[in-house]
């Protein structure tokens, strides 16, 4: 994966793969896929870099947002699954988090689809060797985080 120009950031245009580039702070990461362009994931990746850098993010739980339709709703909700666990992938999950969260999803209704659509996806990225993110300290950092908050330590969830 490579980021694409500093200080530049791509953002949904509407259409699945038609991206237009805004201008944002120096210093933002987003990932690349050679094939198909920008890859999900890429908002994980700002957020874990952000807190990485010592900023602070934040959820705005009193704004209300409508979606006309559910997330990933256009590639079907199976495809959607494996391209979630793709964009973990490339975001650089650790193979134990992502093991854990597929089997977590895997209890959810409808049972098993969720958690193994997940694992495809994420495997599919190790198999097919698929560029994760370039910033190899970034992802050391948000494996640590991970495992933190696997063994009740402090992470970046907190």
């Amino acid at each position: 994966m490579r980021a694409t120009g500093v200080g530049r950031a791509p953002w949904a245009t509407g259409a699945p793969r038609r991206w237009a580039n805004e201008t944002v702070p120096a210093g933002v990461v987003h990932v690349q896929d050679p094939y198909h362009g920008i890859q999900r994931g890429w908002d994980t990746v700002d957020e874990v870099k952000a807190n990485m850098l010592g900023w602070a993010t934040r959820t705005f739980p009193e704004l209300k947002i409508v979606h006309h339709r559910e997330a990933g709703q256009a590639y079907g909700r199976w495809n959607n699954l494996i391209k979630n666990g793709r964009a973990n992938y490339v975001a650089g999950y650790h193979p134990v988090f992502m093991l854990l969260k597929c089997a977590r999803r895997s209890l959810q209704r409808p049972f098993l689809v969720e958690g193994i659509g997940l694992g495809i996806g994420f495997l599919g990225g190790y198999l097919n060797r698929v560029p994760q993110v370039a910033d190899k300290e970034l992802i050391k950092y948000f494996r640590r985080q991970q495992m933190n908050r696997l063994l009740g330590r402090k992470s970046l969830w907190d």
